[in-house]
């Protein structure tokens, strides 16, 4: 009978119970035991009480941890524009000093790494431009004229 319930769905369990004992105390047995420990009704109310205010003083603590979290991710948000730019006009202003630099908790940045491919191809790019601003550029060949035409000869009449 082992179900994965809600935090809330154990706490409205642990109430039905406790219900349930209030409005039957009278059909419960005054004690029971529980392995080698007496227990009394009073003595499982109290335990379920238990349950239930440390339940809710979670369900609490969660909902202030859920609050607390949107806040910082809203003010971070809000705020990741200027810090972002005060972060780069330090890094502009002490590009030389790499230890101040550190006590800010920045490093200089790093010039990109080109991979091979990227490097093949800009260099056959290059022979390619190189190539083509060498070779003189060939000027279009005339188009051949077209034929004169032939004069028409009149036909000779018949004699």
């Amino acid at each position: 009978m082992s179900k994965n319930l809600s935090r809330t769905d154990l706490l409205a369990a642990d109430q039905t119970l406790i219900d349930g004992i209030q409005k039957n105390a009278s059909k419960l047995p005054a004690s029971f035991p529980v392995g080698s420990v007496t227990t009394t009704p009073a003595d499982v109310v109290t335990m379920l009480q238990g349950r239930i205010t440390t339940g809710k003083a979670v369900v609490l603590a969660e909902s202030a941890r859920t609050a607390a979290v949107a806040t910082d991710r809203t003010t971070r948000a809000q705020s990741q524009p200027r810090i972002t730019a005060f972060k780069r006009i330090i890094v502009a202003m002490f590009l030389q000093s790499p230890d101040v630099l550190g006590d800010f908790g920045l490093a200089a940045p790093k010039p990109p790494v080109k991979s091979a491919e990227v490097k093949a191809a800009s260099a056959a790019k290059a022979a390619a431009t190189r190539k083509a601003k060498v070779a003189p550029v060939a000027a279009p060949a005339p188009e051949p004229a077209a034929p004169a035409p032939v004069p028409a000869v009149p036909a000779k009449p018949a004699s």
